[in-house]
């Protein structure tokens, strides 16, 4: 424990109290967001005249994707807590950490939590106006694709704007996150 913290809580996705809330938010967008997508993608360019494989670039691509949207949350967490963060896969995700003893605030937590969605989907979004119909129907379908992922980012967003600014957090192993609440005596 840090010195002059109290600690306020904890956010982990295995910990029972949470484990329904984060992993039914995961189910609630990818069902959302992701399969009704797909499909609905592949409908319309199956029906334009495309073959269906035309969807195996998405599947392709998932693996790289995923590893960049990590390498964004570490990025972030290698600015605020200026050490190198601990990036791995454990299966079927890649992660992003704090390295050990570090702790940032909770305001640099949520920038780096949001980071990867703002940043890919702002590019997307703004490509999209660049490009044929075609391009912009892909587009679309992997700014839907990379949100419904996102899930995990969003909760601990949410976790995050539970608690006051003057928060601080650390990650304690693989699976949980520790909040301190920094003493202003």
């Amino acid at each position: 424990m840090m010195i002059g913290t109290n600690v306020v809580d904890r956010f982990s996705h295995w910990d029972p109290r949470n484990k329904r809330v984060a992993h039914g938010l995961g189910i609630v967008i990818a069902s959302a967001l992701l399969i009704p997508t797909m499909f609905v993608a592949l409908w319309i360019l199956i029906h334009a005249g495309y073959s269906s494989y035309i969807a195996l670039p998405f599947f392709l691509l998932a693996i790289p994707a995923m590893f960049l949207h990590e390498l964004i949350h570490a990025v972030f967490q290698w600015l605020f807590g200026k050490q190198r963060p601990q990036l791995g896969f454990k299966f079927p995700f890649a992660f992003s950490k704090l390295g050990p003893n570090v702790s940032i605030s909770r305001n640099q937590g949520i920038l780096s939590a949001l980071s990867p969605f703002l940043l890919i989907t702002s590019i997307l979004v703004v490509t999209a106006f660049f490009v044929n119909p075609l391009a912009q129907v892909a587009l679309i379908i992997v700014v839907y694709l990379h949100t419904s992922t996102c899930g995990g980012d969003f909760h601990l967003t949410h976790w995050l704007l539970r608690h006051p600014s003057n928060t601080r957090l650390r990650v304690e192993d693989m699976n949980t996150v520790m909040f301190y609440e920094q003493n202003t005596s």
